[in-house]
């Protein structure tokens, strides 16, 4: 076995013992999809609840990739943590391949790209975490592949970046956005004659009818142009939006602290040896963080909404690395400059992968310790065996508790009501009590501080929950019922509070 082998199989591995240590992590959101996934082989359509068309999902594919184990009755969330895993590694095999054809250093500097993403927790997390978005990773990993041979070599490769793209933006949203700045620069290119028209129309076309027939779909399917999740997210003061993607932009570079290095080592980048893979890699990054600092960042742990633009920014940062060190080792003889560059490059790496380990700690003490989402299975588990199944459930999460119960839910922050989710403010902090308690729902379900059997008044965490307690309405129409423990001493501790129409 060659040395390059060796190598891949080394990343390969890395990464796997990476996503493994998080492996039985997840959350709320996926729960969503399964539901979907399932309303459609029973034959209720693409719908949470029966009868109600809405988007609730953004992540078309991924659902009708699990649409066959729902069918056999497989395990949705194995199935698609399995994606996860297996996207991840199908991304390094992609990279390597693209790096060991047109990179063929002999002292495999270039492959440091693969052993970041190796080391990389967002990915790994996000990965093993039953979302779509190591799926997207891939896809969009694929389609700057392909893009990059077609630009040098043209042929086939060109349109399999069309494909991978449309992989990308059928899975995500934000994929359009990929498609964008690519095509601007196929476009450009083909103005300065360097690629033939046809071929460029044919690019387009591989992309926009297939995209053009789904949304036609949906639009008709739905009766929305956009998704019920942009309302539900992205519908906020543009202003506050904004400061919340910078400072989730922030946080991700804290914790990654050598990517700072990017800032010095660009000027050396940018005189250079200037490539296709270099200018599309920045313009995608580009394209990325518009989209983050536009819908506000996440809420969730590390930097799920960076993780499918990881495998080209470790590509950026390493080229500006070597670039940097040649620079340096070509103004002075004996390395030291070089040397000490890449002595804090390697601290650097170190520091992140500490941060990681204090951001994630009470992600993997919650999985050790079945603290985490094990509420919210019982909660569902009873409801669904107590319960009369035409009841309604109000509450603050869409995913598990339903998932579980298999009630009719009202989503109280909008991710799955059309009516909450295009009201003001940023997402989970929309409310309508006066609309949720029209809807005349049979249980009404809040994070509470204390429980019912302490007696006292009822105080909240949650904007909603805050607004729900604040009601006389709801106080007069509803009763606590039963309160469940959540939460650990490192998440903190609250409980789930139950209640049920008087």
């Amino acid at each position: 076995m060659t040395p390059r082998y060796i190598l891949l199989c080394l990343f390969l591995m890395l990464v796997g013992i990476h996503m493994l240590y998080y492996g039985g992590w997840t959350h709320d959101d996926p729960f969503i999809t399964f539901h979907y996934a399932e309303n459609v082989i029973n034959g209720k359509g693409f719908v949470f609840n029966e009868g109600e068309r809405l988007e609730g999902y953004s992540n078309f594919l991924f659902l009708l990739m699990l649409i066959p184990a729902a069918i056999l009755e497989i395990g949705l969330l194995g199935v698609a943590k399995m994606y996860g895993f297996f996207a991840v590694l199908g991304t390094i095999l992609l990279l390597y391949s693209f790096i060991s054809e047109y990179y063929p250093d002999v002292k495999r500097r270039h492959f440091l790209v693969l052993l970041l993403l190796a080391l990389s927790g967002d990915i790994a997390l996000w990965a093993v975490s039953g979302m779509e978005i190591a799926v997207t990773t891939f896809f969009l990993t694929g389609a700057w592949v392909f893009f990059c041979r077609g630009m040098r070599k043209g042929g086939r490769e060109f349109n399999w970046s069309a494909i991978f793209l449309l992989g990308a933006a059928l899975n995500r949203h934000e994929g359009v956005l990929y498609f964008i700045v690519l095509g601007a620069y196929l476009i450009f290119a083909g103005l300065k004659g360097k690629i033939p028209a046809s071929r460029i129309l044919l690019w387009f076309a591989l992309f926009l009818l297939p995209f053009g027939l789904y949304n036609l779909w949906r639009v008709t399917y739905f009766g929305a142009l956009l998704p019920n999740t942009f309302y539900a997210k992205v519908t906020g003061s543009l202003v506050m939006q904004v400061k919340a993607g910078v400072r989730y932009a922030e946080i991700f570079l804290w914790r990654q602290p050598y990517l700072l290095l990017l800032a010095p080592f660009f000027p050396i980048l940018a005189v250079g040896r200037w490539n296709i893979e270099r200018a599309t890699a920045i313009l995608l990054l580009l394209a990325q963080l518009f989209f983050i600092i536009v819908c506000g960042g996440d809420w969730m742990p590390l930097g799920r909404f960076f993780v499918p633009v990881l495998p080209i920014l470790f590509f950026l940062w390493q080229e500006g690395l070597l670039e940097t060190m040649d620079w340096l080792q070509g103004r002075d003889t004996h390395y030291r400059l070089r040397d000490a560059v890449g002595l804090l490059c390697a601290v650097l790496i170190l520091l992140s992968l500490v941060q990681e380990r204090r951001a994630t700690r009470p992600i993997v003490y919650s999985v050790r310790t079945h603290t985490l989402i094990t509420t919210h299975i019982n909660i569902g588990l009873l409801l669904r065996d107590t319960v009369p199944p035409d009841s309604l459930l109000a509450g603050e999460e869409a995913g598990i508790i339903p998932y579980y119960s298999g009630l009719r839910f009202l989503d109280m922050v909008g991710i799955v009501d059309a009516h909450i989710a295009r009201q003001k403010g940023r997402l989970h902090f929309k409310h309508d009590v006066n609309y949720v308690l029209e809807r005349r729902p049979d249980y009404i379900l809040l994070y509470t501080m204390r429980p019912m059997e302490e007696g006292g008044e009822f105080t909240t965490w949650t904007e909603t929950g805050r607004q729900m307690l604040a009601s006389e309405r709801f106080h007069r129409e509803f009763k606590p019922v039963k309160s469940f423990p959540h939460g650990n001493r490192l998440i903190g501790s609250d409980y789930l509070t139950l209640f049920a129409r008087r």
